[in-house]
């Protein structure tokens, strides 16, 4: 078996002490050293030099950070944590990060059920406060592989050994909807939302057919306590309320088009669109706004990134410049992030910061240093013609390669291809599959993309579209 760099040899160690200007020659200790002076480090070839000798930890440690990217296959992250866990003799951890990959993928969380189910038997849950961890994080995604009291056991050993970030509430909830017991459920899960970022996600969808009204409400009553939530739990909320605007803006427009249909087949004139048709969606995306607006303040980085996210979403209400400075800001915070960022920055028409050679320029940067979201740029940049006409074809070739990797993001991004490209590429069809594809692998906001795609699918082809999501889905290499 490979030899953990903790026991390597004293020779060894030295030589790697000696080499600190040599990229991947430090060991676990360095990193960490370099992590706790700087938690955004650029320390990922170092890792993967110790993943080259076997080491569990950095294993882990990789896969971690690798989760910070859209484009990164989940493939390979699944991969390095099932190395680093090693049926038990690894890094008991690595099941821990593993589970909260199956958050919102429905795809694999079903597919790695028997693995989890084994995986359980084979460490003992209550040896450390490391494996009671993980089996809790287990826990949250397959609250069924637990005895009630089992549940109880854990939650109770967590509850007596935990100090900081206990997460209890949001526990609690979960045990509670696995039980039946909704009222108490819901009380739970109103308090995990302040403290934990996981919280707002699961309680929207525990509100089942009337989520997008209750959590809406929700928030509103939580407003004048957000000072008291963690950054990321605020950050989540403004997310939720964003996507809830989304498909508020779909459930307007497709409304439009009934009404300017109707007056069409009565032959009547189109009397003018009523001045508060967008309101509600208005009203919500301000509130969405104002929520990742409080948690990019306390230099939140997901959050800046989100912000960054609404400003090229409606450049008439922003700047170039404006973008710039909080890109430069995120740069400052987690350099690693800020790349992809400026790129999307660089390709918005309607600024004066507009720059699709400089865009290409990182992008081709960013391939060459591995960075993963660099091929799914290129798509884009293709997509919105920056290097010449647009080019839908070459477009949906790199979405197709990435998303032969399993990355959903590069699913969503072919079903807007379909969706809106001109006639040569338009097929509704297939853009609702590959957007159902990737909703299902947990990108959440295909969901409006889908409910605006089956407004004018027939019987028939949403058959057919359901068949082809549904053969996607088996041929899927998980």
């Amino acid at each position: 078996m490979p030899i953990p760099s903790a026991i390597l040899p004293l020779a060894l160690l030295t030589g790697l002490l000696l080499s600190q200007n040599a990229l991947a020659d430090r060991s676990l200790a360095q990193i960490d050293y370099a992590l706790f002076q700087n938690p955004n480090a650029d320390v990922q070839d170092d890792l993967r030099a110790l993943v080259e000798r076997g080491d569990y930890r950095a294993m882990r440690m990789l896969g971690d950070m690798l989760g910070g990217s859209s484009s990164t296959s989940k493939r390979d992250r699944l991969a390095l944590y099932q190395r680093s866990f090693a049926q038990g003799r690894g890094e008991i951890r690595a099941l821990g990060s593993m589970a909260r990959m199956m958050e919102t993928d429905t795809v694999r969380r079903v597919h790695y059920r028997p693995a989890f189910q084994q995986a359980l038997t084979q460490f003992p849950h209550e040896r450390d406060l490391q494996t009671l961890a993980s089996a809790l994080d287990v826990f949250l995604i397959y609250p069924s592989l637990f005895s009630p009291q089992e549940a109880e056991e854990l939650l109770r050993l967590h509850e007596r050994s935990c100090l900081l970030d206990c997460d209890l509430q949001l526990y609690r909830a979960v045990l509670a909807e696995s039980l039946g017991d909704r009222p108490l459920a819901d009380k739970h899960y109103r308090a995990a939302v302040m403290v934990d970022g996981r919280a707002a996600e699961r309680y929207y969808h525990f509100l089942g057919e009337q989520q997008n009204q209750l959590f809406a409400q929700f928030a509103l009553q939580l407003e004048p306590h957000r000072e008291a939530m963690s950054a990321d739990a605020v950050h989540r909320v403004g997310m939720v309320l964003d996507r809830i605007a989304e498909i508020l803006r779909v459930d307007e427009r497709l409304a439009e088009r009934q009404r300017r249909a109707a007056a069409k087949a009565a032959g009547t004139e189109l009397e003018p669109m009523p001045p508060d048709a967008t309101a509600a969606s208005d009203g919500l995306r301000q509130r969405a706004l104002g929520w990742v607006d409080h948690a990019a303040a306390r230099s939140w980085v997901p959050a800046m990134a989100t912000r960054l996210y609404f400003m090229t979403s409606y450049p008439d209400d922003y700047s170039g410049a404006e973008a710039m400075q909080l890109i430069d800001r995120v740069a400052e915070l987690e350099p690693s992030r800020a790349p992809s960022l400026r790129v999307e920055a660089l390709m918005v028409t309607n600024w004066d910061t507009l720059n699709p050679q400089q865009a290409h320029q990182i992008i081709q940067q960013m391939i060459s240093q591995g960075n993963p979201d660099g091929k799914e740029l290129l798509g884009d940049l293709y997509n919105k013609g920056g290097l010449d006409e647009p080019d839908q074809q070459r477009a949906l070739q790199i979405y197709q390669e990435l998303s032969a990797q399993g990355i959903a993001s590069a699913y969503f991004r072919q079903a807007r291809v379909y969706a809106s490209a001109p006639a040569f590429c338009s097929d509704p069809v297939q853009a609702y599959a590959l957007a159902g594809v990737a909703y299902d692998m947990g990108l959440e906001r295909a969901r409006s993309l889908m409910r605006e795609l089956n407004f004018d699918l027939s019987d028939d082809e949403r058959a057919k579209a359901e068949s082809i999501r549904a053969d996607i889905l088996q041929e899927l290499t998980i």
